[in-house]
C-alpha cells in the first residue's frame, strides 16, 4: 500500500465537485488525472519511486458547469514497509558429481518502484563424505526506501561416481633365486587412478590370486538370464581342457532345484557346473526362506569327486569338491554357446580370452538365487611357472569403489647348474675310456638333479688309437629347461711297444691283428 498525501487544493477544488477540496489519483468526475514531476514533465502514475510530485487535475463539466483545473503536491513514501516481491525458485533438487551447481536466475518486482536491485549469497555445507556436499543461494531484493525481501534455492551434490583406475601392463618375470620371485609393485608397477569428485583419493590396495574370475552378488532372473565374464590371460599355447578347479559360490532361499550355472569357454563350447532343474525332494523346499549358501569346486572328470546333481542331497555352507553335472542339453538358450561338452579334459579352445558363467532362474517357480563369485585356476605346467591375477582396487572416500586387472606371469627359464669342474681327459686306448660318473646339477626351482647319459660320440675312431670319445649327459627341471654335461677322452697313442702274434711290433692292442691259421 502507497501513501499519498495532497495539499494545496484549495483553488477550483469545486472542479472536483467536493465540498471539501479532496481530490484523490483516480478519475473523478470525469477529470483526467496527470501527475507532472518537479520540472513538470509527465511522469506514469502507476509504480512511481518515492518521492514528490505536483499532480494535476482537469475536468469537464464540473459543479459549475466549466472547465477547471486543479493542482496538488503528491508525496509518495514507502511508509508502511512493503517489501519487493522475488519469483518462485525451484525446490531443493540432488544432482550427482561431477556435475556442478546451476541455480535459477531470480526476479523480483515492487508495487512502487520500478527498479529493484537483486544480490544473492551462497553457502556451501560440507557432506559426510569428499564429493557430496549442499549449497544454498539466498537471493536479497531491495527497494529505493530500504525494503528487503530473501528468498532461497538449495541443491545438493551426491557422489556416486566411482574413481577410474588403470592396471599396470601385465608383465612376464623369471623365476629368481631359490625360484622366488619379487613381485612387488616396484617391479610390476602401479597403476593409474583418478576421482573428479575426491581430491584426496586414497592409493589403490591389490589382491594376488591365481584363479581369474568374476565376484558380482546379482539376483539371477528368469528371463533371459544373467551373464558373469572374466578373462584370461599368461596362458599362450595352453587348452581350456588344462582347468585345475574353478570355485563356485552362489546362494538361494528355497533349494537349489531353480539354478543352472553354465561355464562357457572363449572358443563356445560349454559345460554345465550346477543343474540340471528339477523339483520336489533334495531339490528344494518351498515353503522356507532361509539363505542356503552353496560352496562347490568343480574339478576334472578324472579326480573321481562326486558328479553335481540338483537331485541329491548337498550340504550348504560347507565347501565340497564335485565334478561337474556334464549334461549335454538344456532347457536354456545360451546365443554364444556353440556345443556342450561333458568333461572339463573335451574342452578344444584355448585358455587365453573371455570365459562366462551363465544363469537363469527356472522360471514359473519362487524362491531367488543369487550369484556371488567363480573364479578358475588353470593347472600349472610346473613348479618355477604360474600365472598370478592381480587385482587393484580403489575406493573414493563416499564409498564408490572401481577395480581393474594386471596379469603377472613367472617362467622359469633358467637351466640347471652342472656342479662340475672336470670334463676330460687322455687315455691311450678305448679299453681305458671307461663311463664317467657324471656329477649332479642345482636348479632354482628343481633342487638337485641327476645327468641321463644322452650319447655316445666317436670321433673319428678311437679303435685306431686316435681320436675322441664323448660322453653326453643331460639334465632337465622340471619346467623342461635343461644343460648338458659332456665328458671328453683324448686317445692317443701310447709310448710303448708290444708283439702281435705274428711276433710284429704294435702301439695299440687294436692295431693286433688275427693271426694267420
Amino acid at each position: 500500500a502507497v501513501a499519498v498525501s495532497v495539499s494545496g487544493i484549495a483553488t477550483n477544488a469545486t472542479c472536483f465537485g467536493g465540498s471539501d477540496g479532496s481530490i484523490t489519483v483516480t478519475n473523478s468526475a470525469g477529470a483526467t488525472v496527470v501527475i507532472t514531476n518537479s520540472t513538470n514533465q509527465v511522469v506514469s502514475n502507476t509504480n512511481l519511486p518515492a518521492g514528490t510530485y505536483t499532480l494535476t487535475a482537469t475536468a469537464t463539466g464540473g459543479n459549475q458547469g466549466q472547465n477547471c483545473t486543479a493542482t496538488a503536491t503528491v508525496t509518495i513514501n514507502d511508509g508502511d514497509g512493503t517489501p519487493p516481491v522475488i519469483s518462485q525458485l525451484p525446490n531443493e533438487t540432488t544432482i550427482n558429481c561431477p556435475v556442478k551447481p546451476e541455480f535459477a536466475q531470480a526476479t523480483a518486482t515492487d508495487n512502487v518502484d520500478t527498479t529493484v536491485s537483486l544480490a544473492f549469497d551462497d553457502v556451501t555445507t560440507q557432506g559426510q563424505c569428499a564429493g557430496s556436499y549442499s549449497v544454498t543461494r539466498t537471493w536479497t531484493a531491495a527497494d529505493d526506501c530500504g525494503n528487503t525481501s530473501t528468498k532461497s534455492q538449495t541443491i545438493n551434490v551426491q557422489d556416486n561416481t566411482a574413481p577410474t583406475i588403470t592396471p599396470p601392463q601385465n608383465i612376464i618375470l623369471s623365476s629368481g633365486v631359490n625360484c622366488v620371485t619379487d613381485i612387488s609393485p616396484t617391479i610390476t608397477g602401479n597403476p593409474a587412478y583418478n576421482d573428479i569428485c575426491d581430491s584426496n583419493l586414497s592409493p589403490p590396495t591389490y589382491t594376488d590370486s591365481e584363479c581369474f574370475g568374476n565376484s558380482n552378488n546379482q539376483e539371477i532372473n528368469a528371463g533371459n538370464g544373467n551373464y558373469f565374464p572374466f578373462t584370461i590371460t599368461g596362458f599362450d599355447g595352453t587348452l581350456a581342457s588344462n582347468i585345475e578347479k574353478i570355485a563356485l559360490t552362489f546362494e538361494t532361499n528355497q533349494g537349489k532345484g531353480r539354478a543352472e550355472f553354465t561355464l562357457i569357454a572363449p572358443n563356445g563350447q560349454g559345460i554345465i557346473l550346477v543343474g540340471s532343474y528339477c523339483t520336489g525332494g533334495a531339490c528344494d523346499d518351498a515353503t522356507s526362506n532361509t539363505k542356503e549358501l552353496y560352496l562347490p569346486v568343480f574339478y576334472s572328470n578324472s579326480s573321481g569327486y562326486t558328479k553335481w546333481n540338483n537331485n541329491n542331497f548337498i550340504q550348504d555352507g560347507v565347501s565340497q569338491n564335485f565334478t561337474p553335472n556334464g549334461a549335454t542339453s538344456s532347457t536354456n538358450t545360451i546365443p554364444e554357446l556353440t556345443s556342450y561338452v561333458s568333461s572339463f579334459e573335451n574342452f578344444t579352445g584355448p585358455m587365453n580370452g573371455t570365459w562366462l558363467i551363465y544363469s537363469r532362474k527356472q522360471a514359473n517357480v519362487n524362491g531367488s538365487i543369487e550369484f556371488k563369485s567363480v573364479c578358475l585356476t588353470p593347472k600349472a605346467t610346473c613348479l618355477g611357472n604360474k600365472v598370478i591375477s592381480r587385482t587393484w582396487t580403489v575406493t573414493d572416500a563416499c564409498g564408490n569403489t572401481a577395480t581393474a586387472n594386471q596379469t603377472i606371469t613367472i617362467q622359469d627359464t633358467t637351466a640347471p647348474t652342472v656342479n662340475a669342474s672336470n670334463n676330460s681327459s687322455t687315455v691311450s686306448c678305448i679299453s681305458a675310456a671307461t663311463i664317467p660318473t657324471p656329477p649332479d646339477a642345482t636348479d632354482e626351482c628343481s633342487g638337485i638333479l641327476n645327468g641321463v647319459l644322452f650319447s655316445t660320440t666317436d670321433t673319428p675312431n678311437p679303435l685306431t688309437c686316435e681320436g675322441t670319445r664323448e660322453y653326453k649327459y643331460k639334465y632337465t627341471d622340471a619346467c623342461g629347461n635343461f644343460s648338458y654335461w659332456v665328458y671328453t677322452y683324448t686317445i692317443e697313442k701310447a709310448d710303448f711297444t708290444m708283439p702281435d702274434n705274428d711276433g710284429k711290433t704294435v702301439a695299440c692292442v687294436a692295431d693286433i691283428v688275427a693271426p694267420t691259421v
